[in-house]
């Protein structure tokens, strides 16, 4: 839960009041390169990401450490087919972008951006083409895709481009020709005085095709950029997290909004508030980053709660119309790949083969305090909720308040713990609830744990004595009733960081081993002069692979560098 201050909004409101007034004379300029694992997929496949956010505003090379989120899109020939957030921390970030198994075969566009690089006059949204082929259907992109007749075989994309001396790839064996189902260390060995921030990916070289877009041309590119920007938008950036903007609709001209709150659906503690804009129903919600495909509820504070007035969260995504896509030519000599990759992806389909390992995400430093924890299947179990917290639970009680029950907490001091008179935050599977008498109604049998912070709490101005969690057993707040002023949507949060070692995959034998993506890694970052090893596990399909390794120094010198081999 991100704790927003009454310091902290004078500062954001400061911070936006720049920016559109353009005050501020010396402002990031964003640019954004996007490496991915390779450049030609299956629709059901995943494209795994590599972000570097660079502040181009000065001569000397530098991550921005301004955006926290970047906005990535997929295009076709209809237009976005799917969006997709990304964290960023110091100016690098990764995610994980699942192709849906509808999306027809074709070439791509991938976009991606932050806010405030939709701040300037020109809008320099980073762009690669990558290709989809969908095995499972005949379905094509409008006017994308052509067929030949010719009868060529099929030629995977040379390695020749070396164009980093900065770090060396070498294999334990010191042929090139590696076993099938074998573990095999690759040495990285940064041999500079400088750190290095890189990605590593190994993969077959079965679909791939020679790619026009690498990190080194990227660099050269934008150099010439920062003297022609001008900057004419009142994009708020996404400094700490997210900033969510939306809109309320319906608002009687005599209803008077305080406030409206945002909480997340699920275990987390995250819980949000927005002052309304009195004339246009403007909210923001200056979020701390919300990770994954989730449900929010909002909930406005009123006097008299209005069942006609909408809250509309507004679409963080620019869509902009993009150039026309190049051609796609097939023909019949590309079978016997996309046949190998089509097996490939149903068994991970079907057996959920690619096991992540998770990067960690931030937590919220203000709930690091030991709670208390009441696992209600320890107690006997009471049918009433009022009867569970007067027997078991002695930091609760229930009080009556203008003839409505609010639930109290007793906040530590030095000396002892009180109980406060004005009432404390309560949420249910996440979803903040002002009205106490909804939890006093609710079932305590659906309720697997209650979880009690005694401190207190700000939010924006509102003041809290105490926190209380009440999860339920399959965290879906499940026959919860809400009042009117309550609404859950559906919001798409942030891509969680991951990487893939295939080890989980190689070391169980009751599983096939048919991965062309062996290792991905999209933070592999490197000391000065640091040597390190990482563990390759080889599938059971021979072929020929290829390591690359893309990154840049901490001086902003390229790297881009790849080595072949073969599995056989």
């Amino acid at each position: 839960m991100k704790i927003k201050r009454i310091h902290w909004i004078i500062l954001s409101f400061l911070l936006f009041a720049g920016y559109i007034q353009g005050f501020s004379a010396n402002r990031a300029i964003e640019r954004i390169y996007l490496s991915t694992d390779r450049n030609t997929y299956l629709a059901g496949e995943a494209i795994w990401v590599s972000l570097y956010c660079f502040d181009i505003s000065d001569k000397i090379f530098a991550f921005s450490n301004l955006s926290s989120v970047a906005y990535i899109e997929l295009h076709n020939t209809s237009g976005v087919v799917l969006t997709v957030k990304v964290a960023l921390k110091q100016g690098r970030g990764s995610g994980k972008i699942d192709i849906p198994l509808v999306l027809p075969t074709g070439n791509y566009r991938m976009i991606a951006y932050t806010k405030q690089m939709r701040n300037e006059e020109h809008f320099c949204y980073f762009e690669k083409i990558v290709t989809i082929y969908n095995t499972l259907s005949s379905e094509r992109a409008i006017d994308n895709v052509v067929f030949t007749i010719d009868t060529t075989k099929h030629v995977v994309a040379s390695v020749k481009e070396q164009l980093s001396s900065a770090v060396t790839l070498t294999f334990e064996k010191a042929s090139e020709v590696l076993a099938k189902n074998t573990p095999y260390y690759l040495t990285m060995n940064n041999i500079t005085e400088h750190a290095v921030y890189c990605n590593l990916s190994v993969k077959r070289l079965d679909l791939e095709k020679t790619t026009k877009t690498t990190l080194p041309l990227f660099l050269s590119s934008i150099t010439e950029e920062k003297s022609v920007v001008k900057f004419v938008g009142n994009h708020i950036p996404d400094y700490e997290g997210e900033v969510i903007a939306g809109e309320i609709h319906n608002l009687p001209k005599d209803a008077v909004l305080s406030s409206v709150f945002l909480s997340v659906v699920g275990n987390d503690t995250e819980v949000y508030v927005s002052p309304v804009d009195p004339k246009s129903g403007e909210i923001r919600f200056y979020t701390g980053g919300i990770y994954g495909n989730r449900e929010v509820a909002l909930e406005y504070i009123s006097e008299t709660p209005q069942n006609n007035i909408r809250i509309d969260l507004l679409d963080p995504f620019a869509r902009p119309k993009t150039r026309a896509l190049p051609k796609l030519y097939m023909n019949k000599s590309l079978t016997p790949e996309l046949l190998a990759r089509s097996m490939e992806m149903q068994v991970n389909q079907r057996f959920n083969e690619y096991v992540l390992t998770s990067i960690p995400v931030p937590n919220d430093p203000l709930l690091s305090i030991k709670p208390a924890v009441y696992k209600l299947d320890n107690y006997t179990r009471f049918p009433d909720m009022k009867e569970v917290i007067i027997e078991f639970i002695s930091e609760l009680r229930f009080r009556k308040a203008n003839d409505k029950n609010i639930l109290q907490i007793a906040i530590k001091n030095d000396i002892s713990a009180i109980f406060s008179r004005n009432p404390c935050m309560v949420l249910v599977d996440g979803i903040l609830l002002f009205d106490h008498d909804r939890i006093l109604d609710y079932d305590p049998l659906k309720v697997e744990s209650i979880t009690i912070y005694q401190q207190k709490f700000r939010i924006g101005n509102h003041n809290f004595d105490g926190l209380v969690k009440f999860s339920t057993y399959k965290g879906d707040y499940q026959g919860l009733v809400l009042n009117k002023n309550v609404n859950i949507q559906e919001y798409q949060g942030m891509s969680y960081p991951c990487r893939f070692t295939g080890r989980e995959v190689a070391t169980n034998k009751d599983l096939p081993d048919l991965r062309s993506l062996l290792y991905w890694d999209p933070l592999m970052d490197l000391k000065a002069k640091e040597r390190r090893e990482v563990m390759i596990y080889t599938s059971s399909v021979p072929g020929r692979y290829v390591v690359t390794i893309e990154g840049v120094s901490v001086i902003g010198e390229p790297i881009y560098q790849q080595q072949e081999f073969i599995v056989e």
